[in-house]
């Protein structure tokens, strides 16, 4: 059954490019970016306006 839904079984693709499916990211060529991943934007501001019942 799971080759059937995909999950096992040759690739789908041809380019040569090795599968890291069911591997850790810590564990593949991923690595440096999975525990460097870049921080998370600053948040948005606070219209001047709020809270002052102006609309």
């Amino acid at each position: 059954m799971k080759r059937q839904l995909g999950e096992r079984g040759p690739t789908w693709w041809e380019d040569g490019a090795p599968d890291f499916n069911r591997h850790l990211a810590r564990n593949t060529p991923y690595a440096d970016w999975y525990a460097h991943p870049d921080p998370p934007p600053p948040p948005h501001p606070v219209a001047e306006t709020a809270g002052t019942g102006v609309t």
